[in-house]
C-alpha cells in the first residue's frame, strides 16, 4: 500500500472512532442549543468499543406505540433512541476525560445519576430531553426543506453514503453484523433502511438549517446600524481597579461592626477617586491605600490593569461594575466609585474600542500524532514521524501545480481535522483567540503574505499552513453573526409553531 493510501486509511480509521480533535476553540456556525444528527453515522461505533452500558439501560422501551409526536408524524422508539445515542455520545466527545468531574459513569445506569447542570433531573432525563428537542428541530427542518423543495444535495448524500459504508465496516471489525447492531442499540424496528432514512433527514436538516442560516445579506449600514444601536454587546474596556473591602474583620461582626466597616471602606474609595487625576496619579493612590504585603505589587503599573473586557464577562460578577465602564457618559480618564455587596471598586477607565483588526482566511492541512493506545501526548518518535509525514505532504504540494487549489485538493485527502477536511482545509474570517496559540501566532504574524505557506506544531499534530487573505474587520464578523442569529431563531421560532411536540 503507498504511503498515501496508507495515511488515507489512518485518516477514515480516526474519522470513525471518534477520535478526530479539531485544531481550533470550538467554532459554532449558528448561537442555539442544537446538536446535529450528523455526527452520529460517524460516533456511533464508539459504543460498540466502550460506551454501551449506560445507553443501553437508559434507552427509550417500547417499539409498539408512538413515543412521540411531532405535527402530525408520530415517531416510534427507536427514531428516538437515534437522537438519545447521539446526543449522549456528542457529549462524551465534547467533554472527553472531564466526564467523570461531572458525575457521569459511563458504565453505569444514567438515570441513576444526578445531572450537573439540573439536580432535579437525572442525566438520562437531560439526555432524553435534549434528544427529544433535536429531534423536534429536525423534523421541523425537514418539513420546511420539503415546502421549499429542497432536497438531499449530491455532495451531501455522498458523505451520507460514505459515512454508512464506514459505520459498516467499523461494526463488521467489532465482529457484529450490521443489522444486529442497529436492532441492539436502538431496537427492533431499526432497519438498515429505517437507518438510512433517520440519517438522510438529519443530513437533509443541517443542510436546510444552514441555508437558512446563511441566505440573508447584510448591508454596510444595516452593520454599522445594528453595531450603534448595540455598543456595549462589542465594545472591549480597558480600565484599572482597586478594592476596599466592606467586610469587617471580626469573626462574628455585630451589625455596629459591620457599618462601621462599610463606612471605612466609602469614605476611603472616595478619597482616593477624588485624588485620582490621570492614570499616574491612579497608581501613586493604589500605592497609598495597599496593605504592606501589597505595595510591591501595587509598583507594577500593570498589576491592577485589566484589558479586553466585555460588558458581558463584567456584568456576569456586577452589574453595576459593568454599566459604570459601559455608560454612554463615560469618558476615557473618568474616575469613579461602584458599590458592591462586599465593598467599594475604584475604578479608572483608560481605553474603550472595538475590534476593528482585521480577521483572516486560511488553509491548513493537519497531521495528527499517532499516539499509542490510552496515551494523552506523544513521544519524541511520534512527533518525529509526523513532522516528516508533514514535510512530505509540503514537498509534493511545492513540486506539483503548488496553488491554492492543489494545497486544497491535498487538504481534502491528507488532512485529519474533521472540521475542514471536506472544504479544502479552509477555515474563514477566524479571529484572535479562535485557534491554539502557534496556529495563530503564524496566521497573524504582520509580514503574513498571501501565498505563505508553512507548518506550525500544536498539542494535536503538524498543521501545513497556506495563508490565503486578510478577512473583514472583526467587529463587523461579530455583528453580522448577532444579526444572524437573531433571523435564524426568529425563523425557527415561527416555523416551531407549525411542529407542535407531543411526548407519550
Amino acid at each position: 500500500m503507498s504511503a498515501s493510501r496508507e495515511k488515507k486509511q489512518r485518516k477514515t480509521e480516526r474519522s470513525v472512532d471518534g477520535l478526530t480533535v479539531s485544531p481550533e476553540k470550538k467554532k459554532s456556525p449558528k448561537n442555539n442549543d442544537r446538536m446535529y444528527g450528523i455526527f452520529g453515522i460517524i460516533v456511533a461505533v464508539v459504543l460498540v468499543i466502550s460506551l454501551g452500558t449506560a445507553i443501553f439501560q437508559n434507552v427509550v422501551g417500547s417499539g409498539k406505540f408512538a413515543a412521540v409526536t411531532v405535527g402530525d408524524e408520530k415517531i416510534y422508539a427507536h427514531e428516538v433512541n437515534y437522537y438519545y445515542v447521539n446526543t449522549y455520545l456528542s457529549f462524551i466527545n465534547s467533554y472527553g476525560d472531564y466526564i467523570s468531574y461531572m458525575g457521569i459513569d459511563t458504565s453505569a445506569s444514567l438515570d441513576s445519576q444526578q445531572c450537573a447542570f439540573d439536580s432535579s433531573i437525572t442525566w438520562h432525563e437531560y439526555f432524553r430531553q435534549s434528544a427529544v428537542s433535536t429531534l423536534r428541530e429536525t423534523k421541523m427542518f425537514v418539513g420546511e426543506a420539503a415546502a421549499a423543495g429542497v432536497t438531499l444535495s449530491e455532495e451531501n448524500r455522498t458523505r451520507l453514503e460514505e459515512d454508512i459504508e464506514s459505520l459498516k465496516q467499523s461494526v463488521a471489525d467489532s465482529e457484529m453484523t450490521y443489522e444486529t447492531y442497529l436492532s441492539a442499540y436502538y431496537g427492533d424496528k431499526m432497519t438498515p433502511d429505517e437507518y438510512m432514512r433517520i440519517a438522510e433527514e438529519n443530513y437533509l436538516a443541517d443542510q436546510y438549517g444552514t441555508e437558512v442560516y446563511n441566505t440573508p445579506e447584510y448591508t454596510e449600514d444595516e452593520i454599522t446600524a445594528y453595531y450603534d444601536e448595540n455598543t456595549n454587546n462589542f465594545d472591549l474596556v480597558d480600565y484599572k481597579y482597586f478594592f476596599f473591602s466592606s467586610v469587617p474583620d471580626s469573626e462574628n461582626p455585630t451589625d455596629v461592626d459591620i457599618a462601621a466597616a462599610k463606612s471605612e471602606a466609602q469614605s476611603l474609595s472616595a478619597m482616593m477617586a477624588g485624588a485620582v487625576s490621570d492614570e499616574t496619579s491612579f497608581d501613586t493612590q493604589a500605592i497609598q491605600y495597599a496593605d504592606e504585603d501589597s505595595k510591591e505589587k501595587y509598583e507594577d503599573p500593570d498589576y491592577s490593569l485589566i484589558t479586553e473586557a466585555t460588558y458581558s464577562s463584567l456584568s456576569a460578577s456586577s452589574t453595576d461594575l459593568a454599566d459604570w465602564l459601559f455608560s454612554s457618559d463615560r469618558v476615557i480618564g473618568d474616575c469613579g466609585v461602584v458599590e458592591t455587596d462586599s465593598g467599594y471598586y475604584v475604578l479608572f477607565l483608560k481605553d474603550r474600542y472595538r475590534n476593528d483588526y482585521r480577521t483572516r482566511n486560511v488553509r491548513h492541512i493537519l497531521v495528527n500524532f499517532e499516539l499509542d493506545e490510552d496515551a494523552s501526548e506523544a513521544t519524541d518518535e511520534q512527533k518525529a514521524a509526523a513532522l516528516e509525514e508533514a514535510e512530505q505532504i509540503l514537498e509534493d504540494w511545492k513540486s506539483g501545480e503548488a496553488t491554492e487549489d492543489s494545497f486544497a485538493e491535498l487538504a481534502n485527502e491528507f488532512s485529519d481535522d474533521a472540521g475542514s477536511n471536506t472544504n479544502g482545509g479552509l477555515y474563514e474570517d477566524v479571529y484572535k483567540g479562535q485557534m491554539v496559540e502557534n496556529f495563530e501566532n503564524w496566521l497573524f504574524d504582520a509580514s503574513r503574505q498571501p501565498g505563505d505557506t508553512g507548518i506550525v506544531e500544536s498539542p494535536h499534530g503538524y498543521h501545513i499552513m497556506y495563508y490565503v487573505s486578510e478577512g473583514p474587520a472583526y467587529w463587523t464578523v461579530q455583528v453580522e453573526t448577532a444579526l444572524r442569529n437573531e433571523d435564524y431563531n426568529t425563523y425557527t421560532e415561527t416555523a416551531y409553531e407549525k411542529y407542535p411536540l407531543k411526548e407519550h
